[in-house]
């Protein structure tokens, strides 16, 4: 991700434990429950990016999620996320600083925030 952010001009992304413990924790969630979407039914982990993102210890100001379901690989979710607009759009992001990625099975989780 960090090479295709450097060909657009961009920073480097850094990995941020407490975003890649809620990417993990709604990964795991949705394949444990059944659900794909930003937004979980009831449970532990909260319902939204924001409070699943506080719960995993990151006090989010700003930030984007990306989620896919399917493929097989991260190349592939990453080219999944490249070609539309909305997840190369948070890919991109100026303000981003800081990822998280998570993955139970084939649901994939990748949060992004400017800070924690």
């Amino acid at each position: 991700m960090n090479a295709f952010r450097a060909r657009q001009g961009l920073g480097p992304l850094r990995a941020n434990p407490a975003l890649t413990r809620a990417a993990q924790a709604h990964a795991e969630d949705m394949a444990r429950r059944g659900y794909f979407s930003h937004n979980a039914p009831r449970g532990p982990n909260g319902r939204t990016f924001v409070q699943r993102a506080r719960a995993g210890g990151c006090a989010l100001r700003s930030g984007s999620e990306n989620i896919a379901s399917g493929q097989r690989s991260a190349a592939h979710v990453f080219i999944a996320w490249q070609n539309s607009r909305g997840h190369r759009r948070n890919m991109l992001g100026r303000s981003y600083t800081q990822y998280g990625l998570g993955r139970s099975g084939n649901i994939w989780v990748l949060k992004l925030a400017a800070s924690c």
